[in-house]
């Protein structure tokens, strides 16, 4: 690998680590929303898709904790 894909490779990374941040944010969000709702809200259809959604978010996060993992490992990290 050259010089330039290693420096692309490491701006991959930097947007990565930003929507990493922001994922985060969103999923944390997600699981307060969650959290604040009652013990029968919790077990309603609603509280069941926000708590979904605070999974997916985490798996996400996850995912492209995997990538960049991958990448660095790629450029020699």
């Amino acid at each position: 690998m050259n010089t330039q894909q290693r420096k692309e490779i490491i701006t991959m990374i930097s947007t990565l680590e930003g929507i990493m941040g922001d994922i985060e944010t969103m999923k944390d969000e997600e699981q307060g929303k969650f959290d604040n709702l009652s013990d029968g809200l919790q077990a309603s259809e609603r509280g069941q898709v926000i708590e979904n959604a605070a999974q997916e978010l985490e798996s996400a996060y996850s995912d492209i904790s995997s990538v960049i993992d991958s990448l660095n490992n790629a450029i020699g990290g």
